[in-house]
């Protein structure tokens, strides 16, 4: 979520489940704010790292347990981010993303220079465990991104896991954060 409050980023998705069920997150969740019209990528995708990279200084965390997420904007954030740092999160869990160039005007997940973005995202994050989230009737993203982004992850031999949301649009974090399944595979994940 984009604004300049330091606020609405903690009203939906994970801070939501956070919320909702405190005890089921063992965790410390950083949750940095994108600045109106920007992405979570190039300039703020590195404040975000530094801001973890803070976090991780003023408190004692396990450098071998750090997990990246995101929705929309932000699962697009996710890609990006592991993609330039493929041995930092011992997994990842994008929800409602992208990975095209073209869904959304932004530096791309994939340099251009890199070949078809599919294939060199699934070289890149084949051993980063991943758990792909999307709704089945997206019309804010289109759920082919993840399915792409899925069948090409399965092909490299990634340990991928994929959850489409039957009869749900843009909003497949609500059931995604909700699921104990999920929680419990990624708190499982070690790097």
């Amino acid at each position: 979520m984009s604004g300049s409050d330091g606020y609405i980023q903690t009203q939906v998705g994970l801070a939501s489940a956070i919320r909702q069920n405190a005890a089921r997150f063992p965790a410390i969740a950083v949750f940095p704010q994108a600045t109106a019209e920007s992405s979570w990528t190039g300039t703020l995708a590195r404040v975000a790292l530094v801001a973890l990279d803070q976090t991780m200084r003023e408190y004692q965390t396990d450098p071998s347990r750090v997990y990246l997420t995101g929705l929309s904007m932000g699962g697009n954030g996710t890609w990006y981010i592991a993609y330039r740092n493929p041995k930092r999160f011992a997994a990842i869990a994008p929800i409602c993303s992208w990975v095209s160039p073209q869904i959304w005007k932004v530096d791309p997940v994939v340099p251009a220079d890199s070949g078809e973005h599919f294939s060199a995202l699934a070289r890149q994050l084949r051993q980063t465990p991943t758990w792909i989230f999307h709704g089945e009737i997206d019309p804010v993203v289109p759920v082919d991104e993840s399915r792409k982004a899925f069948a090409a992850l399965q092909a490299a031999g990634a340990p991928v896991q994929y959850t489409e949301v039957p009869g749900t649009g843009h909003n497949s974090w609500d059931p995604a954060y909700g699921s104990p399944k999920f929680w419990a595979w990624l708190f499982s994940q070690r790097r």
